[in-house]
């Protein structure tokens, strides 16, 4: 049996053949930059706006979300709440990070990135693989793998 790189490589590779694949293998979007985003980026080089800002996200962009948060979903968010990444790779170390205790199980669909397995061990847990196939999740199979007792918890 191949290893999960292996098995990626095979789906990227054959992507544009399977229907309804959308490929996100490197985080590149199919969308043209809009021009306020592009003169925004020169003016804040400009400006000297080239350093790190908060590890949570710039303050005026978590306002602004929270504002349209609370318009769409009339739902009023804390800033503590919000976390804006640079990308799903650090948001999903820093999930791991909060959420894992030591030796917790997660379950890796395969094949998957490569550094999910990662994100999980540098965080005290234990990744568990098991196969997507070519039909999508099968949930008889999925509730198989766990290996926490029930505790009141309808997964």
């Amino acid at each position: 049996m191949s290893n999960p790189s292996q098995q990626l490589s095979k789906v990227l590779s054959e992507g544009p053949k399977i229907r309804d694949l959308i490929q996100m293998h490197d985080g590149e979007l199919n969308l043209e930059v809009p021009q306020e985003v592009s003169r925004a980026t020169i003016d804040a080089l400009i400006n000297g706006h080239t350093g790190y800002c908060n590890l949570t996200g710039i303050d005026v962009l978590k306002n602004a979300l929270i504002e349209r948060c609370f318009q769409q979903h009339g739902k009023l968010c804390d800033p503590a709440e919000i976390l804006v990444s640079n990308g799903s790779s650090q948001a999903l170390f820093m999930l791991m990070k909060c959420i894992l205790s030591n030796a917790d199980e997660v379950l890796i669909p395969n094949p998957c990135w490569p550094a999910y397995r990662s994100y999980i061990e540098l965080n005290g847990g234990i990744a568990v693989d098991y196969e997507m196939g070519h039909m999508g999740l099968d949930i008889v199979e999925i509730r198989k793998l766990v290996t926490l007792q029930n505790q009141g918890v309808d997964y």
